[in-house]
């Protein structure tokens, strides 16, 4: 077969052609592209960098304000004062010295959590490695009155020392509810680098105005009181009356339920003369007997008919519940 002349020099076009873009791509194209994101992800890491540059006083400040928080630059000595410190605390708030125990364990690095972000630079394989401080956990309890045990809670809130509380438990431990045992579990944390020099002993803040303030209604109250039993009037002999009297339920709001030793716990206050009640469960007050709740919702049984009634609504509000 015999080609027309044209198509040998087209063909040999084609093929330098198609020579000379590979070696564009390989030799040119395809490392410029690598050196191009290469060169982005620097730029980004620069920016960061900078950033942070900028930043770099306010930071400083802050961790010159958190160091001069801490109690001690060495764990034995933080452990120590952290002892101590709770400890007066706990007996100067008025919990019974023979009653109150500390313990603290053993203190956890915690890394710095950039270790763990979303950073794709070097410096997060860095910060993997870094500690940024000790956290030394320590438990507290003691008995006491309620007020002690109040005042307990408040002082410890106002330590700058106390870098958190994790939790706190308050149990009744006699009879008339008078005594309680209180839980504390809280941490301090250890910064080596960041604490001063001569670091003095620290000093316990006092709450302000003893903080009777903050707990004095709570005292007052004390839910965990055993409610008065409920007198409920014996039905008259005589005959009612033509026109029967209708049980003031409208009169009755509930306020709330609580969950005691003794089982659910139901509180009412009569809107017109702000007299308050506490119903446990069997309990009645205007022919409602209280049988339960949980949540915001109790139940009553009214004329052999279950009704619930939410918190803040009064038993003339209520409604049929399901069984």
């Amino acid at each position: 077969m015999n080609l027309p002349a044209w198509i040998k020099p087209v063909g040999a076009l084609v093929a330098t052609g198609g020579a000379l873009f590979a070696a564009f791509y390989y030799m040119y194209a395809r490392p410029m592209g690598r050196i191009s994101s290469e060169l982005n992800t620097v730029i980004a890491t620069n920016n960061e960098l900078n950033a942070a540059i900028k930043d770099r006083p306010r930071v400083r400040q802050a961790l010159k304000d958190f160091g001069a928080t801490t109690i001690a630059a060495t764990v034995d000595g933080a452990d120590a004062r952290f002892r101590s410190l709770l400890s007066e605390i706990a007996v100067t708030s008025g919990l019974s010295k023979s009653s109150v125990q500390i313990n603290t364990s053993r203190a956890e690095r915690v890394l710095n959590p950039g270790g763990t972000s979303k950073l794709t630079t070097r410096l997060k394989d860095d910060l993997k490695k870094q500690m940024d401080f000790l956290a030394l956990n320590g438990t507290i309890t003691g008995t006491g009155s309620l007020e002690a045990s109040l005042r307990t809670l408040a002082t410890l809130r106002a330590q700058p020392w106390v870098h958190r509380i994790e939790s706190f438990s308050l149990k009744p431990e006699d009879k008339d509810r008078q005594r309680f045992a209180l839980t504390v579990e809280l941490v301090t944390l250890i910064a080596p680098d960041l604490a001063p020099a001569n670091l003095p002993e620290p000093a316990i803040i006092p709450v302000p105005d003893g903080g009777r303030s903050a707990w004095a209604g709570i005292v007052q109250k004390n839910v965990f009181r055993e409610p008065p039993p409920v007198v409920v009037a014996s039905q008259p002999s005589t005959p009612p009356p033509a026109t029967p009297v209708r049980p003031p339920w409208s009169d009755w709001k509930l306020t709330g339920l609580v969950e005691s030793r003794l089982g659910t716990e139901v509180f009412l206050i009569n809107t017109r003369d702000g007299q308050r009640l506490t119903l446990a469960v069997g309990s009645a007050v205007s022919e409602a007997r209280f049988l339960g709740g949980q949540g915001e919702r109790a139940y009553f049984e009214i004329g052999g008919e279950r009704f619930e009634v939410f918190n803040g609504q009064t038993l003339e509000q209520r409604r049929p519940a399901d069984r």
